[in-house]
C-alpha cells in the first residue's frame, strides 16, 4: 500500500510486539565497544525486521504467503485523524494537538508494558516457572491490555464515522452522549476515552476509577473496562510441545471466547499474545480455579456457589452445554496475591475487599493491607497441545473477518491449521444455500420487506460468517497443502431454517 502524501502510519499492534514474530534478533552487547554503537545497531535491526503473513482477498479466492515489514503492517494511515478534540466543556483549540496528545499517551503506555513484558519474557526464557510482580505493574498491564483492545482496528472501523453513519446496536444511547457532552462525531468519543483509560488513577482502587471515569468517557464502555477488571484474572502461558507456537491474526486483541445470541455474550476467555510462545489470557473468575474461602467457609461451598452463579451466566443461551467454555479444564492457577501489612493504630477490626480478580472475598483481619506495595506472584503455565490448539482455532475461527495472519514458522502455521481443519467441528458453522432458495422463506412477511430482501439477499446473506466460511475453509486447505499437509476440514452444515439465516429474513435492516 502506498502511503498517502503527508500521512502517518500508527500501529494497532505495538511494534515491540510484532517484533516477538518477527526474525528480530538483537545485536550481542558485547561485540560493541561502546552504548552509542550498540543501540545504532539495534535500532537498524529492528528496522530490518520482518514477519511472516498469510494474507487473503476478501472472497478468499487469493491468498499469499509472504513477508511483511513491521513497520508496515497491523497499522492504519492516519489512524486518530479527523478526530475533532475535546467535549465542549473542555475544547480543543487545534484538533491535530490533540491526537498528538494521545499518540504521546499510548507511546508512554507502551514503554511502559514493554518493560514488564520483557522481565515476563526473560523468565519464560530462564524456565523458573513463575515470577513476581508488584501491584501497580500488574495493573498497568491489565490497563494496557485493555487499551490495546480499546484501540484496535474493530474500534477504529466501529467509531470512524460520521454522526449519520454510526449503525451499532448502541447508536441512540451514543448520539445522546455525544449531545450531551458537545461532540461532533463518533471518533471524538473514542479518542477522549482512550485519552481517560490511560490518564485514570487506580491506586485508590477499580471502583473509584470507575467513578471518576463517568464523567470523562463513554459510560457503556466505562462499565466494559469495570468488568474486565473485576470478573477476571491474569495467566501467563506457553505451549508445553515445543513445535506449537501461537499465531497473531489482524484482529488478535479483540477476539474472546464464549457464546453469543442476539445480543447477548459471555466472554470466558479473552486472548492476548505477547509472543509466538508467550500467550496473557484473561480468565473469567467463575471458571476457577477457586482460592480457599477467606471468610470461614469450605472450599466446596465456593466451588457450589461458582457453579450456581455459572448456570445463571449460561441460562441466556438456548444451548447451556455449548455455552460453557471449551477451555474450562485449561490447565491454569489464579496468581498469589503477597500482601505487606502493618498494624493499625486504634487496634479495631478493617473489614477490606481484597479485589483484582485475586480471590474477591471480604477479608476481616487486625492488619491493613498496603495494596500498592504487595506483589503477585505468577505460575508460568505450560499448555499442553490441546489447549494451545484450541486458542489457536479459536483465532482462525474469528480471523474469517480479517485478510491477514501473522505466524512464526511454516510448521508452527501448519500444525495449527491442520488441527483447526481437522478437529471434531466445535467450531465451523457453515451453509450451502445460495440465494434463490431462500425465495420460500419470503412468504407471509410484509411485500416492503419482501422486496427489500429480493434485491439485496445475496448482500445481507455475505455478511454472515456462516456464508463465508466454506470458501474460507477451501482456503486454509489449500495453505495447508502448500505447507506439506494432506488435512482435509471438517465442518457443520446449517439448515436454511437455522437461527442467524431466519434471523436475517425477521429483521428489519440497519437502514430501514
Amino acid at each position: 500500500m502506498n502511503a498517502p502524501t503527508g500521512s502517518q502510519y500508527q500501529h494497532y499492534v505495538p511494534q515491540f510486539i510484532l517484533r516477538k514474530f518477527s526474525d528480530f534478533v538483537r545485536p550481542g552487547r558485547d561485540t560493541y565497544q561502546n552504548r552509542k554503537d550498540f543501540d545504532r545497531a539495534e535500532k537498524k535491526a529492528k528496522k530490518k525486521a520482518r514477519v511472516n503473513v498469510f494474507s487473503c482477498s476478501p472472497d478468499f479466492s487469493t491468498w499469499q504467503l509472504e513477508q511483511h515489514s513491521c513497520a508496515k503492517v497491523f497499522g492504519i494511515y492516519d489512524m486518530y485523524e479527523a478526530a475533532g478534540s475535546g467535549s465542549a466543556s473542555t475544547p480543543e483549540p487545534d484538533g491535530s494537538q490533540a491526537v498528538g496528545e494521545i499518540e504521546k499517551l499510548l507511546s508512554g503506555l507502551e514503554l511502559a508494558a514493554s518493560k514488564i513484558i520483557e522481565k515476563i519474557e526473560h523468565a519464560f526464557s530462564q524456565g523458573t516457572g513463575s515470577f513476581t510482580i508488584t501491584r501497580p505493574d500488574k495493573d498497568l498491564l491489565r490497563r494496557f491490555i485493555f487499551i490495546m483492545t480499546y484501540r484496535s482496528r474493530k474500534f477504529h472501523q466501529r467509531f470512524s464515522h460520521q454522526q449519520p453513519e454510526y449503525t451499532s446496536n448502541d447508536r441512540e444511547q451514543l448520539l445522546e452522549y455525544m449531545r450531551s457532552k458537545g461532540f461532533s462525531s463518533p471518533r471524538e468519543v473514542w479518542l477522549e476515552a482512550i485519552r481517560a483509560f490511560i490518564e485514570v488513577d487506580l491506586t485508590q482502587g477499580v471502583l473509584e476509577g470507575v467513578d471518576w471515569l463517568m464523567g470523562r468517557a463513554y459510560p457503556p464502555d466505562v462499565q466494559w473496562l469495570r468488568k474486565n477488571m473485576i470478573t477476571t484474572y491474569l495467566c501467563f502461558c506457553t505451549p508445553e510441545d515445543a513445535d506449537d507456537e501461537f499465531l497473531l491474526p489482524q484482529n488478535a486483541y479483540g477476539v474472546y471466547e464464549g457464546p453469543t445470541y442476539h445480543e447477548n455474550w459471555l466472554d470466558w476467555h479473552t486472548f492476548f499474545p505477547i509472543h509466538h510462545r508467550v500467550m496473557i489470557v484473561l480468565r473469567n473468575r467463575f471458571l476457577g480455579p477457586f482460592p480457599p474461602s477467606s471468610v470461614g467457609g469450605s472450599e466446596a461451598r465456593d466451588v457450589a456457589g461458582r457453579e450456581i452463579a455459572m448456570t445463571v451466566l449460561t441460562a441466556r443461551f438456548p444451548n447451556k452445554t455449548k455455552a460453557r467454555s471449551w477451555l474450562e479444564h485449561m490447565p491454569v492457577t489464579r496468581p498469589s496475591p503477597h500482601y505487606r501489612s502493618v498494624p493499625t493504630q486504634d487496634g479495631e477490626v478493617p473489614t477490606i475487599l481484597v479485589s483484582g480478580g485475586v480471590s474477591d472475598a471480604i477479608v476481616t483481619s487486625h492488619l491493613v493491607f498496603a495494596e500498592q506495595e504487595s506483589t503477585y506472584s505468577f505460575q508460568l503455565h505450560r499448555l499442553p497441545h490441546l489447549f494451545t490448539q484450541r486458542i489457536n482455532a479459536i483465532y482462525l475461527e474469528e480471523a474469517i473477518a480479517t485478510d491477514t495472519v501473522i505466524y512464526k514458522s511454516a510448521n508452527g502455521l501448519r500444525r495449527a491449521l491442520e488441527w483447526y481443519l481437522e478437529e471434531t467441528p466445535h467450531l465451523k458453522d457453515t451453509v450451502t444455500t445460495t440465494p434463490e432458495q431462500y425465495e420460500h422463506l419470503l412468504h407471509g412477511l410484509d411485500a416492503e420487506m419482501v422486496e427489500r430482501l429480493r434485491e439485496g439477499i445475496r448482500e445481507e446473506l455475505e455478511k454472515l460468517p456462516e456464508y463465508r466460511r466454506k470458501p474460507y475453509l477451501q482456503m486454509l486447505e489449500a495453505i495447508a497443502r502448500d505447507l506439506g499437509s494432506s488435512c482435509t476440514a471438517r465442518y457443520n452444515i446449517l439448515p436454511a431454517t437455522s437461527g442467524p439465516f431466519m434471523e436475517l429474513f425477521a429483521r428489519p435492516t440497519a437502514s430501514a
